[in-house]
C-alpha cells in the first residue's frame, strides 16, 4: 500500500519486504526474478537460505523482450545459478521471450510458493518503492512474495560475489 511504499523508497537502509500471507509450511518452489540489478543477487541470497531451509527447489526465470536482452540475461542468470550450487541448493534456469514481462511473471508465478525479486535501479528516481515492474508485480500477485532492496554508500563496490558467506569445506584428512 501507500505507507509501505513511502516507507520503503525514503528508508536510508537496506529493506526487506516479506509478504508471507498464506505462505505454506514449508516452501517446494521458489521463483525467482533474474535481472541486471544487484539487488537480485541479495534477493537470490535470501531465497538460497529459505530452500536451505526448506529443501526447496530455486527457479531463476528470466523474461525478456529482445533476443539481445536473452544474452545479456544468460550471464545475470548463470551468476544466480553459481551462487545457488555454491550453497548446495537444486535450481533451474528458465528463459521467457515475451512482449509482457509483468503479464508473464504474474502468471508464472501462481506455480511457485514464493515469489522472489530485487529492485531496480529506478526506484531512486521515481515514486516506486522497489521499481515499476516490481511493484507492478507485487500488486498483482497473490502468492508470498520477498522483495530486496540494497543501499550501499557511495563508496562501496557492486560486490562480484555471492552475499553468502561460502560454506565451510572440512579440510581433506590424511590417507
Amino acid at each position: 500500500g501507500a505507507n509501505v511504499d513511502r516507507f520503503v523508497q525514503e528508508a536510508p537502509c537496506d529493506v526487506v519486504v516479506f509478504k508471507s500471507a498464506g505462505m505454506k509450511p514449508k516452501l517446494d518452489r521458489i521463483l525467482v526474478l533474474n535481472a541486471p540489478e544487484w539487488h537480485v543477487s541479495y534477493a537470490t541470497g535470501y531465497a538460497i537460505l529459505l530452500a536451505k531451509k526448506h529443501r526447496a527447489k530455486i527457479t531463476i526465470l528470466s523474461a525478456v523482450q529482445t533476443d539481445l536482452e536473452l544474452e545479456k540475461e544468460r550471464g545475470y542468470s548463470a551468476r544466480l545459478a553459481e551462487m545457488c550450487r555454491t550453497h548446495g541448493v537444486p535450481f533451474e534456469e528458465k528463459f521467457v521471450k515475451i512482449r509482457n514481462i509483468v503479464d508473464m511473471v504474474v502468471e508464472e508465478a501462481k506455480g511457485y510458493d514464493l515469489l522472489v525479486l530485487g529492485a531496480s535501479s529506478e526506484w531512486r528516481l521515481t515514486q516506486f518503492a522497489f521499481g515499476p515492474m516490481q511493484d507492478q508485480i507485487a500488486r498483482r500477485t497473490d502468492i508470498p512474495m520477498l522483495m530486496v532492496r540494497k543501499v550501499r554508500r557511495k563508496e562501496e563496490r557492486v560486490p562480484l560475489r555471492s552475499p553468502l558467506p561460502t560454506p565451510a569445506v572440512p579440510p581433506a584428512q590424511p590417507a
